[in-house]
This record gives structure tokens, C-alpha cells and sequence, in this order.
């Protein structure tokens, strides 16, 4: 557990230093990458944890924004993700005003981002969306970057249930 503090606090310096945050993919055997999606769970699993813990309570929080703030108190793996939003500026309203109605998301950074970075902008794409919509959706994502570097990301959105 210490190692996954540690691993988390890196990764929000990372994110806030302006890196390329690449934690939540990995390789494949052929060097493609690939979502870690069981981090990626394991991530979604912390916020949703921290939703849960108010059970038969008041929920104090107006906005996304403010919930994702609040969970980046309390967890360092949401330290790490809302690091990463801020830095791409993923808009907390992503999906729209009524997110589990939304067939699409996308996404444009501003000019002058790596390749690597794409794949960070992606990864926090799908969070937020995960966020937005309390996990009950499945992307197919498409993302480009310009010659200018923007990072285009957008998702064609299922909704379960």
C-alpha cells in the first residue's frame, strides 16, 4: 500500500509538472499501448468509494467540479486525476447537461501537446466521462493530434442499463 501512495503522489506531480502522464496505460508484448484497465477500474472504484461514503447523508457537493475537488482532498488517486483535468482543461461538463442521454463526448486541447500526451488527455477523456455518467457508459474513442499539437479525443457513448 505505501508503494501505491507513493506511485499515486508521483503521478499527480507529474500531471501538475505538466508531463505526460502515461500511469494508466501499459504495453503490449509488441510495444502497442493499451488502457490499463484495471487500474482504470480500480481508480473509478476509489471515486465511487468515496460517493458511497455518504451513505443516508446530505450530499454537500453542487457540481462535479466540486465533487472531483472534494475527492482529490480525501484520495490521492483523485489528487492525481483531478490534476490531470486541470491540466488539459477536460471540462466538467463534458457530456453535456444530461450526461446519460449523450451518444458522444469530444474534446480539443489547446495547440502544442506531444504524442505521448494524447494518450493522457484519452485516459482522463474516459474518467471524466466514467465520472459524468456513475460508470454506466462504454466509449469507442477515436484521438488525433494536429500539427499545431491539439489533441483531439472524441468518444461515441453506450449508456448500460
Amino acid at each position: 500500500m505505501a508503494g501505491d501512495s507513493a506511485a499515486a503522489a508521483d503521478t499527480a506531480a507529474d500531471s501538475a509538472a505538466g508531463a505526460a502522464a502515461l500511469w494508466m496505460w501499459t504495453e503490449n508484448a509488441d510495444g502497442t499501448r493499451v488502457m490499463d484497465e484495471a487500474l482504470m477500474h480500480q481508480d473509478f472504484n476509489d471515486f465511487f468509494n468515496f460517493m458511497a461514503s455518504f451513505d443516508g447523508k446530505e450530499f454537500p457537493y453542487h457540481s462535479t467540479q466540486e465533487t472531483v475537488a472534494a475527492w482529490a482532498q480525501v484520495s490521492e488517486r483523485g489528487a492525481a486525476w483531478k490534476a490531470l483535468f486541470d491540466q488539459y482543461g477536460i471540462p466538467y461538463d463534458l457530456c453535456g447537461e444530461n450526461p446519460y442521454q449523450a451518444r458522444g463526448a469530444a474534446f480539443t486541447t489547446a495547440p502544442g501537446k506531444s504524442a505521448d500526451e494524447q494518450y493522457s488527455v484519452a485516459g482522463a477523456v474516459q474518467m471524466m466521462i466514467w465520472i459524468l455518467t456513475d460508470g454506466m457508459s462504454q466509449a469507442e474513442f477515436n484521438m488525433s493530434i494536429a500539427g499545431d499539437g491539439a489533441v483531439t479525443v472524441t468518444a461515441s457513448l453506450q449508456m448500460f442499463g
